[in-house]
């Protein structure tokens, strides 16, 4: 009746030239309908994303969003997984950033206060777990470990010591070495000096008084 080409009987509008389907069945035709299988998207976007813009069953994939309260800013799944993992991700780096030379100062007391190559070895478990979870930095890695390799040797020199040292003598009763005394700097970055007995060490250049090890 409208002479646009179909019949009256399958026309859903036989009286408007203009449209003759009606796919979502909501009264407006799908010429008209900027939404025509009523999926809830709309027809120019389907067709855009490579979806049938006249079925219901095809159509992108929603999703989710979280609009900031107070603004028009939305955040999609990705970006709040983004948040979530990266935020804790940069607060854990930038907490290992500022305590890495205050941490590696710990660890390297501890080996000096080491009594035996087992607690050497104990320490040195900690710093290389310290390590892996980024808490201490390579190359204060490698200056604990140079540290507790001489500190090893060490424990390997009195071990091997004859010369009749009394070891219950307490570290009140031993005078330390002048100041003036010149050690021999070691790979661990200290000057090490044996004097009436012990071993002494310092940091070289210092010009401080030796300190005792053990």
């Amino acid at each position: 009746g409208d002479n646009d080409g179909y019949d009256d009987d399958v026309d859903a509008f036989p009286n408007d030239p203009l449209e003759w389907l009606d796919t979502d069945g909501d009264k407006t035709g799908d010429n008209a309908d900027s939404d025509a299988d009523g999926d809830g998207h709309l027809d120019e976007d389907e067709i855009r994303q490579g979806y049938d813009p006249f079925d219901a069953g095809s159509h992108p994939v929603d999703s989710f969003e979280l609009v900031v309260p107070g603004t028009t800013i939305g955040l999609g799944a990705w970006d709040l997984m983004g948040i979530t993992g990266g935020v804790p991700l940069f607060v854990w780096i930038m907490f290992g950033l500022i305590t890495r030379n205050s941490r590696t100062k710990t660890f390297e007391e501890e080996l000096f206060e080491a009594a035996s190559e087992e607690q050497l070895a104990n320490i040195s478990d900690a710093y290389e777990r310290a390590l892996m979870w980024k808490l201490i930095g390579p190359h204060q890695a490698l200056r604990l470990e140079r540290i507790r390799s001489n500190l090893e040797v060490q424990f390997k020199s009195l071990a091997d010591s004859a010369d009749g040292t009394d070891e219950t003598d307490s570290p009140t009763d031993i005078s330390p070495p002048p100041i003036s005394s010149v050690g021999q700097v070691s790979t661990d970055g200290y000057e090490w000096l044996q004097h009436s007995g012990h071993a002494w060490y310092r940091k070289p250049g210092s010009a401080q008084e030796w300190l005792l090890w053990r």
